[in-house]
């Protein structure tokens, strides 16, 4: 019978061959080793020193952490009130920030517009709005396109520079809106033609300062004083004032059509914000300029190239091909469209028809929202309440054509039904109603 394992443990303990064993120099090697690791066990795990005290601390919970700033949430409107949202630039404090890529500060307020607020209304091309910048907007995060981070960034850089825009409020879309609240989005956008009315004046924002911006906006306002001044020199039609012309044109002519491609021109919501405004300063960079010089001046940049394509002057402006002028030429009627129809709301306050407005689509105006191709232009649309059109976020695009369709089949206009001969996109359409988008 064998003897258990236990047994025969003991009895080698204690036999004089583990005492010899014990003495070997491997075994006093070993010893001392794992001394060591004993050593240091007994000091940090089994009687570890004592811990600083650390409120709320547990070995075994992951420590929360909070953001550092909390994301801005609107507060509602008073729509009684006809309250709107005000922004407020704040200055950037040298002693805390010197970088000029940190998130802009603003501060933003409801006043009731019939109290009389003074404030400039921006206007402005939201371009891409997958890409975004941070900003502080009453000590909370939000999130803007970059165009206007940029706009806002150069706004505060002439504020500290004593160039302009000193304690002034603004309203700027993007931030007086909810644009997450489709209801307070329909009753704003209905208030917009009034609200650009009201503001001080509307500060069109074409975007920061290129290599040649700055000379095209000059140029524009010098040959614009020029002529409202009485000495356009686009009357004279001698061969010599010609040529001179010529040489002037092919100086200046690629800035002014490089600054001209810019998004905020063909932007269907500057239809109306242009048109409303009592007055209008456009700036790019640092050079702002008024809206009335440009006016006159894109007049005679296009009676000039008129008059170019239609004597043939062609070799007068090097390279340059009739194809290429009439392409020019066209760009340029379509901007000059915005213009007239300002001209004609402020001097004759008559306004244009829906139908009217909605041919300026074929000048490429574009829009982010499919729906704001019609909600752009019904606040300076004179038939639009008699229509019964009215902002209404809720609704779909296809919805929203299919109700102009009809007003415009009921007033007798079948150039509704050849519209529809042109590519359609949107989805949902029924084959007698045109995509306007």
């Amino acid at each position: 019978m064998r003897k258990p394992f236990s047994k025969l443990l003991l009895r080698w303990l204690g036999s004089p061959t583990f005492h010899r064993a014990l003495k070997h120099p491997l075994f006093t090697f070993w010893k001392v080793r794992h001394q060591r690791r004993w050593d240091r066990l007994d000091r940090h795990v089994l009687h570890p020193p004592a811990r600083r005290s650390v409120p709320n601390f547990h070995p075994c919970r992951s420590v929360s952490r909070k953001p550092l700033l909390e994301k801005f949430s609107y507060d509602r409107l008073n729509w009684a009130s006809n309250e709107i949202r005000l922004i407020k630039i704040l200055p950037q404090d040298p002693a805390i920030v010197t970088d000029n890529d940190y998130p802009i500060a603003c501060q933003i307020i409801s006043v009731s517009l019939n109290d009389n607020p003074k404030y400039i209304a921006l206007s402005y091309a939201w371009e891409d709005t997958t890409l975004s910048r941070p900003l502080i907007l009453n000590g909370k995060i939000f999130h803007a396109t970059t165009s206007l981070d940029a706009a806002l960034h150069q706004i505060r850089k002439m504020r500290a520079q004593n160039l302009a825009f000193r304690e002034q409020y603004f309203w700027i879309d993007a931030l007086s809106i909810n644009q997450e609240d489709e209801i307070e989005k329909s009753w704003q956008v209905q208030r917009m033609n009034h609200i650009f009315q009201e503001a001080q004046y509307a500060l069109v924002w074409l975007g920061p300062a290129s290599e040649d911006s700055g000379k095209a906006m000059e140029a524009l306002e010098q040959v614009g004083l020029n002529v409202a001044s009485g000495t356009d020199p686009y009357d004279n039609k001698t061969l010599s004032t010609f040529n001179l012309l010529a040489g002037l044109y092919n100086e200046f002519s690629p800035s002014v059509k490089r600054l001209l491609m810019r998004s905020w021109w063909r932007r269907i919501w500057v239809v109306q914000e242009f048109a409303s405004a009592q007055d209008v300063k456009f700036l790019c960079g640092d050079v702002q300029i008024s809206w009335r010089p440009c006016f006159s001046a894109l007049e005679a940049l296009e009676k000039f190239q008129r008059a170019l394509a239609e004597k043939g002057w062609r070799g007068n402006i090097g390279s340059q091909n009739l194809q290429q002028l009439m392409t020019e030429i066209t760009a340029i009627t379509g901007i000059l469209r915005l213009f007239r129809i300002r001209e004609a709301l402020k001097s004759t306050q008559k306004r244009l028809s829906l139908w009217e407005l909605l041919t300026l689509k074929r000048f490429g105006m574009l829009a982010t929202n499919n729906r704001d191709f019609v909600y752009a232009l019904t606040g300076i649309a004179e038939d639009a309440a008699r229509k019964h059109l009215y902002p209404d976020y809720t609704k779909h695009a296809a919805a929203i054509y299919t109700e102009v369709a009809k007003c415009f089949l009921a007033e007798g206009r079948l150039r509704t039904l050849w519209l529809c001969s042109h590519p359609r996109h949107l989805p949902g359409l029924p084959s007698w109603v045109p995509d306007w988008s």
